[in-house]
């Protein structure tokens, strides 16, 4: 085997090392890119049976294309941080407005479900989803409103399991953010900055 790499040296030639993975290209026709990273991306494009618009997430790494709506349900809130993805599944009828945040592991095809979110009409003690983060470890944090007082708390979901950051009642909307790292997340509450790692 030296002796190969050596002769290959010699004459120019690139050696690709042996545990170096296929990369899978994701594409599908008709399809139009929602995110995308280095590691993977997410897509719309008709569903083959339904006909209705669909959300597909693939991780360059395995090439399998995953079905994000599940039945009839709507996808939103996207956030992606290959080789995880978090989104919003939420459904909406006549009497009552409920959505679930889950993140998914496109190598394997893995949910994790982390919060549901529901309110009635006119009902002050519904809460709505706020802001949600994501990390390349697939940690998540996000931001729940109480739809009658904008009261918001800030919650996670990581290694060290599900806990409630900031008890709110004032996390200030769209503050959360996350070091380069991933591994620190930032937010302000009534503007005063605060600060917690995450796993």
């Amino acid at each position: 085997m030296r002796l190969a790499v050596a002769v290959a040296l010699t004459l120019g030639l690139v050696v690709a090392p042996a545990h170096a993975a296929k990369r899978h290209t994701c594409k599908a026709r008709g399809s139009e890119t929602v995110r995308a990273d280095e590691g993977g991306r997410v897509y719309t494009r008709e569903h083959p049976r339904t006909g209705y618009e669909t959300h597909y997430a693939c991780s360059y790494r395995s090439g399998t294309h995953w079905d994000m709506n599940q039945d009839d349900d709507n996808v939103t809130a996207i956030t992606l941080a290959s080789p995880y993805v978090a989104f919003l599944r939420y459904n909406v009828d006549s009497h009552i407005a409920s959505s679930d945040l889950y993140v998914l592991d496109m190598r394997t095809g893995r949910e994790r479900f982390l919060a549901e979110f529901r309110r009635e009409p006119d009902d002050p003690a519904g809460e709505d989803f706020g802001q949600a983060v994501l990390s390349r470890s697939g940690a998540v944090a996000w931001t729940t409103v109480r739809v009658g007082d904008g009261a918001t708390r800030l919650s996670k979901r990581d290694r060290d399991g599900r806990a409630v950051l900031d008890p709110g009642p004032g996390v200030d909307a769209g503050s959360l953010a996350l070091s380069p790292s991933g591994r620190r997340l930032y937010w302000s509450n009534a503007g005063e900055p605060r600060t917690s790692r995450l796993r």
